[in-house]
């Protein structure tokens, strides 16, 4: 970490910065990855060392938790994000195909290398996809070589900070949802002695299952309940996911599941005895054939349902920047393979929706998924309301209202008769938790559609009649309504810097439902209050660094400093 890097006369900015930066971009950060041991070797073996190294650095080597820059989760994200991108790397140079398992200690640590490499690569292309977006501005020492980002104003690093913070916060929940501790189940670390003793072989670097009808004797209820994480129940009940329904899915996954977390428990015990880690590495590679009569065994899943939902997951070019969470099988000819990884904390079924949402939207699939998403925010909706309604409020749902020129729909609209003069509208988004830039800064765009909606209802609302109100909203006494607050809401995920909330404040389903205190629900101002202020926040914010500090990766010749906080 280190305070602003550049200073002085020969600094670079504006139309000259744009020109020399995007010069740096073509002929060196996109040209990088070319230059890497992994890509450049003769054994083309990378894809399941890639694997191997992804699940074996998640186990052994995981970062500190006392860093992150303003693109950055938590621990798991910087890696994940350093495993999507080596993937595209391989896909790119065609070797992402040869998934041959060995043991080969250089092969192992140039993958290695590579994870790391394409996590700053990620990092430092996330900024230049938020310079495109107008949130930071870059300039530029061309004698070193350097690149430094920085947010325009200094309200809007304030307010940057302010969105890291609630990124943090979210993302450090999910953590400790998806990290339970197995020891605190005595039922779970009962059956780990039962685990160790399934027939097994290490070979070629890997743990391999010999007897798939073994498994049927453990309790797979108990290891698919205890290991589900967060968003894993999205769809609803006998939905068609186009080639298999949703209860097919579950299945699939249900054994997928048990399948990598008894791999890795057996991994770890070869380790324990003294194997070598390159030796007993978890990821799976076995014929295609082999795959579905295991899943088929354990399961009961007719082959072709395994087989489209396999074709579903797997890793191709229907997605413009193909993503290994998301479709987390490699295929070649005839094997596949998977990190038991990414399969043990993939929320599949959100995940499966993202994908089928980034598909082109001729495609049937998108259509779907759309759908679905759409059907889900009506659901969401009277949850929500159903939350307030325990906290004093009335509430209603989907209304139409107009007043001249003016049209607009209130998705829910509570009151309360301790606070008569007030009333709460809220608009409410039920995206898709993002992850990417690209989905943070669509969100962005719909929240803030959002809030112009608000303001739209707010003011066709103060103009309306009262009796004309009545028919829409009989439990509100219109007659003794002064004020409106208004705020949005999405399902997960706060929007970037470019949504600045003084007059509709902005929160997520889980800050309602979790952080915000129950004195802030007396009144609609308070609640607004609360999610503007996001007091919860308070013990974050006192260990961040009141300096603005910058941290530096140099990547093929270019050193590139980004604005970065510690935390305590």
């Amino acid at each position: 970490m280190n305070t602003k890097p550049q200073n002085g006369d020969n600094i670079l900015s504006g139309d000259e910065a744009e020109k020399l930066f995007r010069q740096y971009e073509v002929n060196y950060l996109d040209q990088f990855y070319k230059s890497l041991p992994a890509i450049r070797r003769a054994d083309a073996s990378s894809a399941f060392y890639l694997l191997a190294a992804y699940d074996s650095l998640n186990l052994l080597y995981p970062i500190p938790k006392n860093y992150f820059g303003f693109d950055e989760f938590g621990p798991t994200k910087i890696l994940e994000d350093g495993f999507i991108q080596a993937c595209r790397w391989l896909a790119m140079e065609g070797k992402i195909f040869n998934l041959l398992p060995s043991v080969n200690r250089d092969a192992f640590k140039d993958a290695t290398s590579m994870l790391k490499d394409g996590a700053n690569y990620s990092r430092i292309a996330d900024f230049h996809m938020m310079y495109g977006r107008g949130i930071v501005d870059v300039s530029i020492n061309p004698e070193e070589k350097s690149v430094c980002f920085d947010y325009k104003l200094n309200e809007d690093r304030i307010h940057n900070r302010e969105i890291v913070l609630d990124n943090l916060s979210e993302r450090l929940d999910y953590s400790l949802t998806a990290s339970r501790n197995l020891e605190s189940d005595q039922k779970f670390v009962e059956i780990v002695p039962q685990i160790a003793r399934a027939p097994h072989e290490i070979r070629d670097g890997r743990v391999i299952i010999t007897d798939f009808n073994n498994l049927l004797n453990l309790p797979v209820e108990i290891i698919y309940r205890r290991l589900l994480v967060k968003n894993s129940d999205l769809i609803p009940e006998g939905t068609d996911l186009v080639g298999f329904c949703v209860e097919d899915l579950r299945i699939f996954w249900k054994y997928l599941l048990c399948w990598a977390f008894i791999v890795e428990i057996l991994a770890g015990f070869a380790i324990k005895n003294g194997a070598k880690l390159i030796e007993c590495t978890s990821p799976q590679v076995l014929y295609l054939n082999e795959m579905i009569d295991a899943i088929h065994t354990m399961s009961g899943l007719e082959p072709d349902k395994i087989m489209c939902i396999i074709d579903r997951l797997s890793y191709d070019d229907s997605l413009t920047n193909p993503d290994i969470i998301l479709q987390p099988f490699l295929r070649s000819d005839k094997l596949i393979a998977w990190s038991t990884k990414v399969i043990r904390e993939s929320q599949y079924e959100r995940n499966l929706l993202k994908l089928m949402v980034r598909i082109d939207e001729a495609d049937i699939l998108h259509t779907s998924a759309v759908n679905i998403i759409g059907d889900r925010e009506q659901s969401l909706l009277g949850e929500l309301g159903r939350f307030l309604e325990k906290r004093g409020f009335k509430y209603k749902l989907r209304r139409k209202i107009s007043f001249g020129s003016l049209s607009g729909d209130v998705d829910l609209l509570a009151w309360k008769e301790r606070c008569a003069n007030q009333v709460l509208l809220i608009e409410f988004k039920a995206n898709l938790p993002p992850d990417e830039i690209n989905e943070v800064d669509k969100l962005t765009d719909d929240l803030m559609i959002g809030r112009e909606q608000i303001k739209k209802c707010i003011t066709i609302l103060g103009n309306l009649d009262n009796e004309i109100k009545y028919t829409l909203f009989k439990f509100v006494d219109w007659t003794r309504v002064t004020d409106y607050f208004g705020v949005v809401i999405s399902f997960e995920g706060p929007p970037n810097s470019r949504y600045y909330p003084t007059d509709v404040p902005v929160g997520t389903f889980n800050i309602i439902t979790k952080k915000i205190r129950g004195r802030d629900f007396k009144t609609p101002e308070t609640f607004s209050n609360a999610l503007r202020s996001q007091e919860w926040l308070d013990k974050i914010r006192a260990s961040v660094a009141e300096s603005d500090m910058y941290s530096s990766l140099t990547m093929n010749g270019i050193t590139y400093n980004l604005p970065s906080f510690t935390i305590d």
